[in-house]
């Protein structure tokens, strides 16, 4: 079936995410601990002794340059943003999973806040923004923080959350894949389909999916492939992730059709293997994935949007 265009349906990720590193070695080795001083006198402090209490992470806002390497520029954020971040990251990255347990074994040790974007220079003369990165498997670094007020405009604040929610899984994904590495086989799929050295800009949606990737981003490598692919089931409906993700010119040129996951046989096989590693970890990743677009129609009726 022949199209001539695709577009990515409503409220589709438009933020950039840097590649990771592209080994998946399970060599985890100890973690160094470091005592973490916080004044739990005040809001801010008590939010992060609590969160470190209860799944042994570290939120670290005051940071010097070697959290992101000398190849980026990046900049703290702004204390007074911090605390209501913090309130939003655990409604939208914590919580859904429903097990403190999963979250204490598998939470980076660190999470890292930053003002606005991870800027890199790349050795081709480009330049990428991210707006998180899994630096080890003990680190998350989370950008954008800066951008985030409880006052936002309904639309605005729609905007953040949800691209902020795919930020946060994405990421979360990385370190999964760091501790358990990817689903059997999972990388066959797409065997000499990743783009390696060639910029993911280079390849078209429609390409992308026939690929076998979610989205171009995805082709750069085999972590990325499932990272992104996982920020998008656990953000969709399981019947939008499978048959609605993506509105496409029909082949008339004059309406749309809609397509999902099941319509591509490559991703559809790499959801199916996801869905599976998430249950072996006794996750219901497209539950979550329900409830998060439940509370997206929520509140766009809500707002009369």
């Amino acid at each position: 079936m022949k199209k001539i265009s695709i577009i990515l349906s409503f409220f589709a990720f438009i933020l950039l995410m840097n590649a990771c590193d592209k080994d998946d070695s399970l060599d985890i080795g100890p973690y160094e601990f470091q005592e973490q001083e916080v004044d739990t006198t005040t809001a801010l402090g008590k939010k992060i002794f609590e969160i470190n209490q209860k799944y042994e992470s570290k939120v670290i806002y005051n940071w010097d340059s070697h959290f992101i390497g000398n190849e980026a520029i990046a900049y703290p954020p702004r204390v007074e943003k911090v605390y209501d971040f913090l309130l939003l990251m655990e409604e939208i990255w914590f919580k859904p999973y429903y097990s403190d347990e999963f979250l204490r074994k598998n939470l980076p040790r660190e999470i890292v806040l930053i003002g606005g974007s991870i800027n890199y220079g790349e050795a081709n003369g480009t330049s990428m923004s991210a707006a998180g990165q899994a630096d080890s498997q003990y680190r998350i670094n989370i950008g954008m923080v800066n951008d985030f007020s409880t006052d936002l405009a309904p639309d605005a604040y729609l905007e953040y959350r949800r691209n902020m929610e795919k930020v946060l899984h994405h990421e979360f994904a990385h370190i999964l894949n760091k501790r358990y590495g990817l689903p059997k086989g999972y990388a066959e799929i797409s065997k000499g389909l990743y783009l390696k050295n060639t910029h993911f800009s280079s390849l078209g949606y429609l390409e992308a999916l026939n690929r076998g990737f979610i989205r171009p981003y995805g082709a750069s490598n085999e972590l990325e492939d499932f990272a992104t692919l996982s920020e998008m089931v656990v953000t969709r409906s399981k019947e939008t992730v499978l048959h609605n993700l993506f509105q496409m010119v029909n082949e008339a040129g004059n309406g749309y059709v809609y397509l999902g996951v099941a319509d591509f046989d490559k991703v559809y096989k790499k959801y199916q293997m996801l869905i599976d590693y998430y249950n072996e970890l006794g996750i219901d990743v497209q539950r979550i994935g329900n409830e998060s677009e439940a509370w997206l129609m929520n509140y766009i009726e809500e707002n009369d949007f």
